[in-house]
């Protein structure tokens, strides 16, 4: 999962309001069960502390949330009398809500779990005038557009494809014509195309939720193999992965983290932390604080390491037991969190030193 589209979330100060929300209501009651949910949301931030203009725009958001079309969910973030963020969620939070807090830091953690979680993908029907887009994501299908000149197919997929943050192009339709459009797509797209089999509106659909699947999949199942291999000192006793939470904080620090693995039902996920106003300052205990600047924070470790890593631009993977190879071992990363490392601990330097190297190791066989 990219973390972009939080990063409204951390280039300001706190203190934060979150609130998690189900919108999902009986037709007869949406109305007053909304308001109701939302007087409720309103009333436990303030009784924990938060400022009357923050539970106010919180609440104009929360109280229009049933009206339809809507998500299954909804999730806000508020500070200083604005609402910074309001994403949709695939899934209602647990409970029916709503789940409200006001601390520190924007609580991100359960957005792993409510959000989306297969990429959002790209769609064409590709014939030979041209092409109709749908964008497949968190809010279903949507129309991405059409272009009726079959030269500039592939220069449209491309513009929408960074526009849109998809992680996946699916092509169906006329194979002829599908087949000359994937030759000139640029080397970035081809490798994250798949052809569909057909492609009548329910099969592509249908093949569209199996790609985005897939690809889930495999990101994850990836991202564990490596993690698993990279918990083992090289020769040179490097190590590229870490789940210690110490070293974590310390990653963080030092922008290591690369990729950033949580498994929710982890002990350390809740483990408290302290953490300063910049993303990068994090400490595991009161005695690491006197790195931090200003007085420091607490926080949980998943909501200050999630922090970090939007910032950095870490990817983050969210590890389900569903989601991995039948050999992966159980379990892991230990405690919940685990990091798979930009540059390595420990080994030695070229030129001398340790604890350097930025290369890649090369393949283990």
């Amino acid at each position: 999962m990219e973390l972009g589209f939080l990063s409204p979330l951390f280039d300001r100060p706190g203190p934060w309001a979150s609130v998690y929300f189900d919108t999902t209501t009986a037709p007869g009651d949406a109305a007053s069960r909304q308001q109701a949910h939302a007087h409720a949301a309103c009333a436990r931030l303030r009784r924990q502390g938060a400022d009357q203009g923050t539970c106010r725009a919180v609440y104009d958001v929360l109280a229009a949330a049933g009206r339809p079309p809507q998500p299954p969910g909804r999730a806000v973030f508020a500070a200083h009398g604005e609402v910074v963020l309001a994403p949709p969620l695939a899934t209602p939070p647990p409970g029916g809500g709503p789940h409200a807090c006001w601390e520190a830091l924007p609580h991100t953690g359960p957005l792993l779990e409510l959000l989306e979680r297969h990429p959002v993908a790209l769609a064409a029907r590709v014939h030979p005038a041209g092409a109709d887009l749908e964008l497949h994501g968190p809010l279903g299908i949507r129309d991405a557009g059409r272009v009726r000149d079959s030269e500039a197919v592939a220069d449209a997929l491309s513009r929408c494809f960074s526009a849109y943050g998809a992680e996946l192009l699916v092509l169906a339709g006329d194979v002829p014509a599908r087949r000359a459009l994937h030759a000139q797509l640029p080397a970035r797209l081809r490798n994250r195309t798949v052809q569909a089999a057909r492609g009548s509106r329910r099969p592509l659909a249908d093949e569209v939720a199996r790609a985005r699947n897939g690809h889930s999949r495999e990101r994850t199942s990836t991202a564990m193999a490596r993690f698993v291999a990279g918990r083992v000192p090289t020769d040179d006793g490097r190590v590229w992965a870490t789940e210690n939470v110490h070293s974590l904080a310390d990653a963080a620090r030092e922008h290591r983290i690369g990729s950033l693995l949580i498994r929710p039902d982890g002990a350390n996920v809740h483990r408290e932390v302290w953490v300063g106003e910049d993303p990068d300052q994090m400490a595991v205990d009161r005695t690491g604080t006197e790195h931090l600047g200003g007085p420091p924070a607490t926080a949980r470790a998943d909501d200050a390491l999630l922090r970090a890593a939007a910032v950095t631009g870490a990817e983050v993977v969210c590890v389900r037991p569903g989601e991995l190879a039948p050999d992966a071992p159980a379990g892991l990363p230990a405690g919940g969190l685990g990091a798979l490392l930009r540059w390595p601990y420990g080994g030695t330097r070229e030129g001398g030193g340790r604890d350097g190297g930025r290369r890649e190791p090369a393949a283990r066989q």
